[in-house]
């Protein structure tokens, strides 16, 4: 089977800039101050623009910009004359960037996957939250001892919320041996990746928004 087919496969990471300063480490990592960063990423643009791309005030964004400025993460490529003041065009020192974990303190990397981590939630519960409320009648919560002895409380999600859409969520922590985990995540990026197939296709009249979360991780306890 395929390695999962995603939309940097083919970028090439030993063309990205290697980051060692643990200052820009910090920005980068970060969900929120490297948003920042993005309008300016391999491409010239000015902060009332970069402004405007993030739906941010001026100010607010010419604060983040001089801050990756002073960590050499952005640099001025051109001044554009006009009456007044003259416009300073931005442009990211490198086109892309490489973060090792060993650049990033503990603090930060934590952060990193609290804050991406915290935006997933908010919206997972949202939506299922939303299937649950709108739930035909088969849409229930169970607390019960199975077979095995094991009690479980689970929901038995709907296949389809009020709208007909096809619904699917589950999460379950199982044993699996090293080769039994491997088939399952080679089989978790094959569907992925016919998602995202689907997706580079032309947009269809009658398709909708789905959220897919899919992860295989060992647990810690």
């Amino acid at each position: 089977m395929e390695e999962f087919d995603s939309p940097w496969a083919a970028l090439e990471t030993e063309t990205l800039h290697r980051v060692t300063n643990h200052e820009q480490a910090a920005i980068l990592v970060d969900p929120v101050r490297s948003r920042f960063l993005h309008p300016f990423l391999g491409r010239d643009c000015t902060v009332s623009d970069a402004a405007s791309q993030l739906g941010v005030s001026v100010n607010t964004m010419l604060y983040r910009v001089r801050r990756m400025v002073a960590r050499d993460l952005l640099e001025v490529v051109r001044v554009v004359p006009r009456p007044g003041r003259a416009v300073k065009v931005y442009r990211s020192k490198h086109t892309g960037y490489l973060v090792p974990v060993e650049a990033m303190r503990y603090d930060d990397l934590r952060h990193r996957v609290d804050a991406q981590g915290r935006v997933l939630a908010q919206q997972l519960a949202r939506d299922y939250t939303d299937v649950l409320t709108n739930a035909p009648t088969d849409g229930v919560r169970i607390l019960a001892r199975t077979a095995a002895g094991d009690v479980w409380t689970t929901d038995l999600a709907p296949a389809a919320n009020h709208r007909a859409q096809p619904v699917h969520f589950s999460d379950v922590t199982v044993q699996l041996t090293r080769e039994e985990a491997t088939e399952l995540r080679q089989i978790l990026l094959h569907a992925t990746t016919r998602a995202l197939d689907h997706n580079r296709t032309t947009p269809r009249p009658q398709s909708d928004p789905y959220l897919i979360v899919t992860a295989i991780l060992p647990t810690t306890g």
